[in-house]
């Protein structure tokens, strides 16, 4: 038998390398160069299987921290696609295909038009998510094309995206959810690949939660579907097919990795709860989008560089599908070039820095095993303090959700404000050319919601106000 490798290395302790680093530190503490996350969460400069001995499974098997795909690290290549003009946006979408998307987020509101907008477009070959308003006529449409699509309608995938307690969040005002399992139930048979529900855990992010939160909420709010499910007779091998969780990833890259494993596991547990007849159900598809809380107007070409470091922690952490938005998509409607640069950014990770080659790039990390059991506890406390308080809509009803959400984004702004938290080109190394007052002018805005059932979550960029004062 052949002498192991590993044999001529000495081992080293924990001990030892703390001695090492704290003489190369010359006099600073371990405390000095560690951080802290939001949640609380201590990043030690150094870990080992001696702080860290746990083993987290592997690639395909429950809890699915390491991913659900064993034979694959191939992530969805998602292109936006918003407007009114279904014939322009068809040229742009078979444009897209060609350019190398593998899937298509539609975010336009006529469904009516559908058939012009996805002229030409094998579904069979891509991923088709909606944006989930409209049910019926959004079901009825789209599976009019599906099944006049060459093919078996089954080869076809995707989801609808309705979210009516997500849709609740933002307007302040409950949604019924009743139709939502009554459409299910009626349509499971016609495109049994094809999803129904998208927990936008992204909205929690977008209104400036931690990370944590963001787990916690959006396990929460697919709880409360679930436990509807059943309610509504919908069996839980079934329903658990039907459900994905959108995040959103900032750059703070390595918490963010971290988010994505420990949402998946945490989901992975809840389901395990309820013993499904098949293995893979505890498994859930994750749709990471790049953060539109942490995008800037103020030399915004730097939000290129921010969308590369958050498409690759989506990539990392195990994320099915990435969506990178436009540079340019707070204040203006995608160009050709801001799409071809959003695009791009996903394709040359993946055939470029080959992250489509490699299955759970973030396996063997003792760090980013440690973030993720530690996020996982947090947000795991948080999302039991959801259930004790009476579960999901009670916790909208009772603002526990919105003023757990608000506390941590006065924090953000102020750390903002004080310069504790840096934007490049907002408030440090600020362009002086660069001229935003017009584009401030031209982003969308949201009115305030009225005659609100509950305090609706508000969702905003980080860097606006600065940015007001930057236009003066």
């Amino acid at each position: 038998m052949k002498e192991s490798f590993y044999s001529n290395f000495t081992p080293v302790s924990l001990e030892e390398w703390e001695e090492k680093i704290l003489a190369d530190l010359k006099g600073k503490t371990l405390d000095e160069v560690s951080q802290v996350t939001q949640d609380g969460i201590k990043i030690q400069p150094h870990y080992n299987r001696e702080n860290v001995p746990h083993n987290n499974g592997v690639v395909g098997v429950s809890p699915y921290l390491r991913g659900a795909k064993p034979e694959s690290g191939q992530t969805e290549v998602v292109e936006l696609i918003e407007g009114e003009d279904a014939a322009q946006l068809n040229k742009e979408i078979l444009a897209a295909l060609n350019a190398g998307a593998t899937a298509l987020k539609i975010n336009t509101r006529n469904p009516e038009e559908w058939n012009t907008l996805l002229s030409g477009v094998d579904l069979r070959y891509i991923s088709t998510y909606f944006h989930g308003e409209r049910p019926e006529k959004t079901i009825e449409s789209f599976e009019k094309i599906a099944l006049e699509n060459e093919g078996a309608p089954a080869e076809i995938k995707g989801n609808y995206g309705f979210d009516p307690l997500g849709d609740s969040l933002i307007s302040g005002k409950f949604k019924n959810t009743d139709k939502l399992f009554k459409l299910l139930a009626a349509h499971h048979k016609i495109l049994p690949r094809f999803g129904f529900i998208a927990v936008n855990g992204k909205h929690y992010h977008n209104a400036g939660a931690t990370q944590a939160q963001e787990i916690a909420f959006a396990l929460a709010q697919g709880h409360q579907y679930l436990i509807e499910a059943r309610r509504a007779g919908i069996p839980l091998d079934e329903f658990t097919a039907r459900i994905m969780f959108k995040t959103a990833c900032s750059s703070e890259f390595l918490i963010e990795i971290a988010k994505v494993r420990a949402l998946r596991s945490l989901w992975a547990y809840v389901i395990d709860r309820y013993e499904p007849e098949y293995d893979c159900s505890s498994a859930t598809k994750i749709y990471s989008e790049t953060s539109a809380r942490f995008v800037a107007v103020a030399d915004e070409h730097n939000n290129l560089v921010r969308n590369t470091v958050q498409c690759m922690a989506g990539m990392i952490g195990g994320a099915d599908a990435v969506s990178v938005l436009p540079f340019n998509h707070s204040y203006s409607e995608p160009t050709p070039f801001s799409r071809r640069m959003a695009r791009n950014t996903n394709l040359i990770l993946q055939e470029e820095s080959f992250f489509n080659k490699v299955i759970d790039p973030a396996g063997g990390s003792y760090l980013l095993d440690h973030l993720t059991q530690e996020l996982a506890k947090k947000a795991w406390k948080i999302f039991q303090t959801v259930e004790s308080k009476g579960g999901f809509s009670a916790c909208l009803e009772n603002n526990f959700i919105q003023d757990t959400v608000l506390t941590n984004t006065k924090k953000q702004e102020n750390d903002f404000e004080n310069g504790e938290r840096i934007m490049v080109g907002v408030n440090k190394f600020v362009n002086p050319s660069g001229a935003i007052s017009s584009k401030l002018q031209q982003e969308k805005t949201v009115e305030p919601a009225e005659n609100t059932d509950f305090k609706p979550l508000v969702l905003s960029r980080i860097s606006e106000k600065i940015e007001r004062k930057l236009a003066k």
